[in-house]
C-alpha cells in the first residue's frame, strides 16, 4: 500500500513539472507574437479558425463588431476588426445577430 502511495506520489509529480514546462512555453508563445490593433477579415479568419466569407457575414450581421475602412483594391471599403473585438469573441463568442449591421461607415 505504501509503495503504491509513493508510485501515485511520484506520477502527480511529474505531471505538475510537466504542466509548470507546458505553462512556460504558452507563456513564451503568447509573448512572442505582437497583437495588432487592426485585424483585415483574412487575419481574423485564420485567428478564430472560420472562412473569409463567414467572418464578412457576421461582421455584416452585427456578430462580430466591425469597423469598414477605404483601403485595399480599388479604395473599396473592407471590414476591419479590433484588438478589443477580437479579445471579446474570444471570451464571450458571437454576439446575437441584429437586424441593423454594428458597422461603422466610412468616412
Amino acid at each position: 500500500m505504501m509503495r503504491l502511495l509513493e508510485e501515485i506520489n511520484q506520477t502527480l509529480g511529474d505531471a505538475v513539472t510537466r504542466l509548470g514546462r507546458i505553462e512556460a512555453s504558452l507563456r513564451k508563445l503568447t509573448e512572442a507574437q505582437p497583437e495588432q490593433e487592426w485585424y483585415t477579415v483574412r487575419e481574423l479568419s485564420r485567428i478564430i479558425k472560420l472562412s473569409p466569407d463567414t467572418v464578412r457575414s457576421h461582421c455584416r450581421t452585427g456578430r462580430i463588431v466591425a469597423q469598414r475602412t477605404k483601403s485595399g483594391r480599388g479604395n473599396k471599403p473592407e471590414y476591419r476588426v479590433s484588438a478589443q473585438e477580437l479579445n471579446r469573441l474570444r471570451q464571450e463568442g458571437l454576439l446575437p445577430g441584429t437586424d441593423q449591421p454594428a458597422v461603422n461607415k466610412p468616412r
